[in-house]
């Protein structure tokens, strides 16, 4: 987890957007009390591409971070608001799902 906020900072992220699931759990634990990165936790994936962009908008430097299917969920927010403002905004999605398709084999 270290590697992962070491990067983060030194990408000039200042801001993670996002829903914790349990891939991306201990990342969110990570930063509950991070120094530099401040955590803003939302309650649907489509509220993370809003209030990253608000923070684009102010100057900030947001990643979002939500599972694959929360992708599809956010596909709204990201293209009519992300996209249509311009915001390069990062995003880091997790696999949900992907420890079971490892135990099936």
């Amino acid at each position: 987890m270290t590697k992962i906020l070491h990067t983060l900072v030194a990408a000039g992220i200042t801001h993670v957007v996002g829903l914790p699931d349990n891939t991306s759990a201990p990342l969110f634990d990570a930063l509950f009390d991070h120094l530099w990165i401040r955590l803003v936790t939302v309650t649907r994936e489509g509220e993370a591409f809003a209030i990253a962009s608000g923070l684009w908008l102010g100057g900030a430097s947001p990643l979002v971070v939500i599972q694959n299917t929360g992708l599809l969920e956010s596909g709204d927010s990201l293209r009519g608001t992300a996209a249509r403002m311009g915001a390069p905004i990062p995003i880091l999605v997790t696999g949900r799902g992907y420890s079971k398709m490892k135990e099936a084999g």
